[in-house]
């Protein structure tokens, strides 16, 4: 039975036992009924994710941290997920740290990076152990621009550490470990796309790379390719969708300026005299949306997005996350060889930026008409008696 049948069936179970035990959609009767059968907990998470009252949120968060049942845990994302998009606040889940790790031998080369943003931006690390200290080479990158800008520092351990520890306590961002040959490749490739581009650098790369080695960087697999062998069929699957309600991915949104055509296109259509029957104007905003997936993702954007989840990848996989490292990986490998249409972490992105962006301006059009008064109405107000 695949994991889509028993979900289905587990939570027919549960709701069974809700509807005999005389629960409804009730909160506090939702909340009563808890840890009585798993399976009814299951049930009651999915039907939380339905209710837009804080108290909803309370009940998921306690449900999360209630112990080893998988299914549970995904299911209570699902329901939070569904209701911070109708506008409740749900408490960002922080990744756990990552564990330990041994120190590097003398000399070494080893990499730091975290987690790219929506627009691309993310924060790439060399460091290097000597007798004076730890030399720190810390970077701040954008793919696919490239290299924005570097500076070198001699530090202890311990103040990595920190620092480190710092980032993700604060702001949420976890930085992991991995090869540092990979993270000098990347860097070198960063720093060759900013220069192809013309852009201004802050610090001399090359001249701190120099203090670190006089051999150039080399050519190596991505570390999250040698540890999961995905193929690109995987990444078409649903269940990769999980991806979008991680704290991290469930941020990514397309940037504006990239969604502006598509988000017109939209406008459009709604603004048109022409009235489709229902079927033809889901079919009319569908192509709009698979036209915004394709030009989104792909060209030269497919390779950037593809290099972007591969790290995602390392970094779900220090954090002790190793089933949405994998669907990472697996999304990332069907950008590499499938239409992105097919894939559905990026439909969900788009639909998901494209839906933001147009209760945005639903909203912009609302306080717009509060201070816009109509010709009728400045009549109606002149003609009023003045007191």
């Amino acid at each position: 039975m695949g994991k889509k049948d028993a979900r289905k069936e587990r939570l027919g179970r549960g709701g069974k036992l809700l509807r005999a035990w005389g629960v409804g959609d009730e909160v506090e009767a939702l909340g009563a009924a808890l840890g009585r059968d798993p399976d009814a907990d299951l049930a009651i998470a999915e039907r939380l994710g339905g209710i837009a009252d804080p108290r909803s949120v309370s009940l998921l968060l306690e449900l999360e941290g209630r112990g080893a049942d998988k299914d549970l845990r995904r299911e209570v994302r699902r329901s939070l997920f569904r209701l911070r998009q109708r506008g409740l606040e749900v408490p960002e889940r922080r990744p756990e740290p990552p564990p330990p790790l041994p120190r590097a031998a003398a000399g070494e080369l080893e990499g730091f990076l975290s987690l790219a943003d929506s627009g691309g931006t993310f924060y790439l690390a060399l460091t290097q152990s000597r007798a004076e200290g730890t030399y720190y080479l810390f970077t701040i990158v954008n793919d696919p621009e490239g290299l924005e800008e570097c500076e070198l520092h001699v530090v202890s351990r311990k103040s990595l550490r920190e620092a480190h520890a710092e980032m993700l306590s604060k702001h949420g961002i976890a930085i992991v470990r991995t090869d540092g040959a990979y993270c000098d490749a990347r860097l070198r490739a960063a720093y060759e796309a900013a220069v192809e581009r013309g852009a201004t650098i802050r610090g001399d790369y090359l001249a701190l790379r120099a203090r670190f080695s006089g051999e150039p960087p080399r050519e190596v697999l991505h570390p999250a390719l040698g540890q999961f062998e995905v193929g690109a069929d995987e990444g078409t699957r649903p269940e990769t969708l999980s991806l979008v309600e991680t704290t991290e991915l469930g941020g990514w949104r397309v940037p504006a300026e990239r969604l502006a055509p598509h988000l017109e296109a939209l406008r459009a259509a709604e603004r048109s005299p022409i009235v489709l029957q229902e079927h033809l104007e889901r079919e009319r905003r569908e192509e709009i949306v698979g036209k915004a997936v394709l030009e989104i993702f792909g060209g030269p954007w497919k390779a950037s997005y593809a290099r972007r989840l591969l790290d995602a990848a390392l970094v779900f996989s220090g954090t002790r996350r190793p089933e949405a490292a994998r669907h990472a990986v697996a999304v990332a490998r069907a950008l590499e060889e499938k239409d992105p249409r097919e894939i559905p972490f990026c439909v969900a992105l788009v639909k998901l930026s494209l839906a933001e962006a147009t209760e945005e301006d639903r909203e912009r059009e609302a306080e717009r008409r509060l201070f816009v008064v109509t010709p009728d109405e400045a009549l109606a107000q002149a003609r009023r008696p003045r007191r």
